[in-house]
C-alpha cells in the first residue's frame, strides 16, 4: 500500500561508515553517488514524539580520510543500503532497504506534518522505531 502512495521508488545506493574517538564520539560518513558527507548528532530536548536530532553535516570533496584519523576517530561500524526519498506534506519521506525483507521507513519534518503522513500512508497502528542504524545493526549506541 505504501508503495501505491508514495510512487516507485528510484533507489539509490548509500555506503555509511561509523568512527568513534576516545570519547565514545560518533560522527559518520555517507557515501552516495559522488558525495561524501560527514555527519555530526546530538540530542535535542523536546517533547516531541518522535526521535529528535540535531544533525550537523559537511560535504566532502576529498582528504575524508586524513579529517577523520586528525580528530582520532577509528572506523566501528559499515554497512550499505538503497534509500529511495520522497517529498509528502514537507516532509523527507525516505524508504529504506537493507537486505531483500528488511525495509525501514524514515520521515522527517515537523511533527505535526509527520503525523500527517503516518496517517496518509495508513501507519497509525505500526511501532516507532527510535533506534538508529547503528544500534539495530551494529549494536552500538549513538551517543551524543
Amino acid at each position: 500500500k505504501i508503495i501505491t502512495i508514495l510512487g516507485k521508488p528510484d533507489f539509490l545506493i548509500q555506503r555509511n561508515d561509523f568512527f568513534q574517538n576516545k570519547y565514545e564520539k560518533i560522527v559518520r560518513l555517507r557515501i552516495e553517488e559522488n558525495n561524501k558527507i560527514l555527519t555530526c548528532k546530538t540530542d535535542v530536548n523536546s517533547p516531541c514524539k518522535f526521535k529528535t536530532k540535531k544533525e550537523t553535516e559537511m560535504i566532502l570533496k576529498g582528504k575524508e580520510k586524513e579529517i577523520i584519523n586528525f580528530f582520532g576517530f577509528k572506523k566501528v561500524f559499515s554497512y550499505k543500503k538503497q534509500r529511495a526519498n520522497f517529498d509528502i506534506n514537507n516532509c523527507i519521506v525516505s524508504l529504506d532497504k537493507l537486505n531483500k525483507e528488511d525495509f525501514y521507513l524514515e520521515i522527517e519534518g515537523k511533527e505535526d506534518k509527520i503525523n500527517f503522513v503516518i496517517k496518509k500512508l495508513g501507519l497509525e497502528n505500526m511501532p516507532l522505531e527510535k533506534k538508529s542504524y547503528l544500534e539495530i545493526l551494529g549494536g552500538i549506541k549513538w551517543l551524543v
